[in-house]
């Protein structure tokens, strides 16, 4: 559920250059990390003994999440270390725990919101078709029909994953309601052992639907099944999509939980831009993938402003607005690329509704380090201005730090002011001036700083 931490609605407004209107109370700590995580890895929920996951003691485990905000797919925390659960919600409540689902499949041998089982033998037509002009191949309950998650893959879990049609209404009543049964715990999160079907004591804070994608479906479809279902009238897959979200948001609201949305395609292109905004206007938070890039690329540029100017608008709606990159594995070209989305997030960060995760992992390696950056933890204090342009540069005042970003193809040279008055993070050294490669950010902290 969403808490209530008050912010000064005064600040808020002058400040952050907000309408006085739009702001509401913060669905996240003003005061904490900032940080979010998507998949928590095994070591923070469990430890190894005699080739076994053993659950961490409850305190433990509390510990290891005090450094985020927010957990993504929080479901983790029952399935690996049920015991901790219940003291996670009664020690941390500020703490934001979503149960995690994707919006738009069901796959084999998988229970979870959308019940594959169910949907197979109650509702096949659900599934959407690779060919729905071809009475041949029409039959829903034939697998080979169905659009596949991965269907040049057999050997891959993902392969016997199914596209649902969400734009089906009887669908979307249905699956709003489970959604609900899920993140209120009236529905178990095991199916086997002594825990089999027992109602959770305490409920998420609401659902993290994935896989949320509106006309841009049209990039995975319309090549390999020009004859899908929508594939001349993506605006009416569109419709019934945000349709689908409205439902569920409904719902989830009326019973005091947040809807939150992974929708991680094209926020750069001007041809989507009227997606984004429609989508705001259905959930309470929206987490983009490639924050400002997409795969490997990371944009600069026009492009990257646009992505700016829309993760903008989504904080300046009163939403979650949840930043994930993933920096290479090559560590110094993953540590510029990090720097550059880091400070690119600070530019338009708002405490209580901004979240940021960075992983080099894309997939999640579960048993992989904990993707942790020193630079969370500087101390940056709050924001004292919005963003502003000098030099090509983008710059952004907080109370002890300044985050400066060159999304520009070229290198910039820029004059700090203050007179020795501060000192750049990556090198220790007071500076005066400094030199930004193309597509790079800067943290700059007062002095006196100690590492």
């Amino acid at each position: 559920m969403i808490k209530h931490t008050g912010i000064s609605l005064l600040f808020l407004t002058l400040i952050l250059g907000l309408d006085a209107t739009s702001v509401a109370a913060a669905p996240l700590p003003e005061n904490g990390t900032g940080i979010g995580v998507t998949f928590l890895r095994l070591s923070e929920l469990t430890r190894t003994v005699g080739g076994r996951q053993i659950p961490l003691e409850p305190e433990q485990v509390l510990k290891n999440l005090a450094r985020y905000d927010a957990v993504w797919l929080a479901q983790d925390i029952i399935h690996y270390a049920r015991p901790a659960w219940n003291l996670v919600r009664q020690r941390a409540p500020e703490k934001l725990v979503l149960r995690y689902n994707s919006s738009v499949s069901a796959r084999l041998n998988s229970k979870h919101i959308l019940d594959y089982d169910y949907i197979n033998r109650y509702h096949p037509e659900w599934f959407l078709l690779k060919d729905a002009k071809d009475p041949r191949k029409a039959d829903p309950r034939n697998p080979d029909n169905r659009i596949r998650w991965e269907p040049n893959n057999r050997k891959s879990r993902n392969y016997n994953r199914f596209y649902i049609d969400v734009c089906n209404e009887q669908f979307q009543d249905w699956a709003a309601q489970r959604a609900l049964s899920y993140v209120s715990g009236k529905i178990g999160e095991f199916n086997t052992g002594p825990l089999r079907g027992k109602p959770l004591d305490y409920p998420y804070d609401g659902l993290a639907l994935d896989n949320v994608v509106l006309r841009s479906i049209k990039v995975r479809f319309n090549t390999p099944y020009p004859n899908w279902k929508y594939a001349n009238n993506l605006e009416v897959w569109k419709a019934g999509f945000l349709s689908y979200l409205r439902k569920i948001h409904k719902v989830l609201s009326e019973h005091g939980y947040i809807l939150v949305v992974n929708s991680s395609y094209y926020w750069d292109r001007v041809t989507y831009g009227s997606d984004l905004y429609d989508l705001m206007e259905t959930v309470d938070g929206i987490m983009h993938e490639w924050a400002v890039g997409y795969g490997t690329r990371y944009w600069g540029g026009e492009k990257w402003l646009r992505c700016i100017e829309r993760h903008e608008a989504v904080v300046n709606k009163g939403l979650i607005d949840w930043w994930v990159c993933y920096p290479s594995k090559q560590p110094q070209l993953g540590r510029k690329q990090f720097m550059y989305v880091y400070c690119s997030f600070l530019l338009v960060k708002r405490p209580g509704y901004s979240l940021f995760y960075a992983s080099s992992d894309f997939g999640e390696d579960r048993a992989g380090k904990i993707p942790w950056y020193e630079q969370y933890e500087l101390p940056l204090g709050r924001p004292t201005s919005k963003r502003y342009q000098r030099a090509g540069c983008w710059f952004r005042d907080y109370s002890n730090a300044r985050t400066v970003v060159n999304p520009a193809e070229t290198t910039r040279r820029i004059v700090i002011d203050g007179n020795g008055q501060w000192i750049d993070w990556a090198s220790k050294k007071t500076v005066s001036q400094l030199v930004l490669p193309p597509k790079s950010g800067a943290l700059l902290l007062r002095r006196p700083y100690t590492q």
